[in-house]
């Protein structure tokens, strides 16, 4: 279950470090200036200060686990539209869209592991949660973002974030709010 709770806490460095080594190749294949490109990086902060806030009031109406589930599969959908983007502006919306999904579960992830745990337990499951995310930042996505056309395959190989989604579906309804 922590696997599953955790992908957006381990997706989310993973892909913004992905898009931000890939931003010069992107520069070169759809013919951006510096400021054009720089677009595609201030997506992702535009879209974290957004949908933080709507998202928590979203997952305080509707669940933890149910939004938890949306966001995967709303991540996954973007992500693999980026892979067919034709130009800068479809790489920005589909990016603004799959990371405003993704900053999501990263944040429901942090929320879920402290009302699902156990208090004594907590600091432990949080501990494993942020190392899981650390080591993600630099494995895979800087070497595959020097490669040519290899944004393409990381946005479209999202795809396998799904099986998070059937896993975090377990319970249904919300997570129990500890009383701590």
């Amino acid at each position: 279950m922590l696997l599953a709770i955790a992908s957006g806490t381990i997706l989310n460095p993973l892909n913004s470090s992905m898009i931000s080594v890939a931003v010069a190749r992107l520069q070169h294949v759809f013919h951006l200036t510096f400021a054009d490109a720089s677009w595609i990086i201030s997506t992702y902060y535009l879209s974290s200060a957004i949908a933080q806030p709507v998202m928590g009031k979203i997952a305080d109406r509707v669940g933890r686990k149910p939004l938890l589930t949306v966001t995967i599969i709303g991540y996954t959908i973007a992500s693999f539209l980026t892979a067919f983007s034709k130009g800068m502006v479809d790489f920005a919306i589909y990016q603004f869209i799959s990371h405003a999904f993704l900053t999501s579960e990263d944040v429901l992830s942090v929320i879920m592991v402290v009302e699902l745990t156990p208090e004594h337990k907590r600091g432990g499951a949080l501990a494993i949660l942020s190392s899981a995310a650390a080591i993600a930042r630099p494995s895979r996505s800087t070497r595959c973002a020097e490669r040519e056309g290899a944004w393409k395959r990381f946005t479209a190989s999202a795809s396998r974030s799904l099986p998070f989604a059937q896993a975090t579906d377990g319970g249904g309804g919300t997570a129990k709010r500890s009383k701590a």
